[in-house]
């Protein structure tokens, strides 16, 4: 059974890797990769629940705004849409 699942560009995603969690909003996306803006690395989220439902974190490495991130497909584990980014660094 294959699936075609399509995120929408402009929306705000968080995305779990094999490593580590990145969010962003997704610019473009390819069969390798999902290109983000806005983009930062979490390094502790709250509950999970809670960070997926609201966008919000314990701690957050933020890229600089204005650099394209790209994310490989091939490590991921699952993506949500969420509804902010978190744009501050936090310790």
């Amino acid at each position: 059974m294959q699936f075609k699942i399509e995120l929408t560009t402009g929306k705000f995603y968080q995305f779990r890797t094999v490593t580590m969690i990145y969010t962003g909003e997704l610019v473009a996306e390819t069969s390798e990769f999902y290109a983000l803006k806005k983009a930062a690395w979490v390094a502790e989220t709250l509950r999970w629940k809670e960070s997926c439902e609201t966008g919000v974190y314990k701690e957050v490495e933020p890229y600089p705004p204005e650099k394209t991130v790209l994310v490989f497909k091939s490590g991921m584990l699952d993506i949500v849409e969420i509804p902010a980014l978190p744009l501050e660094q936090k310790p």
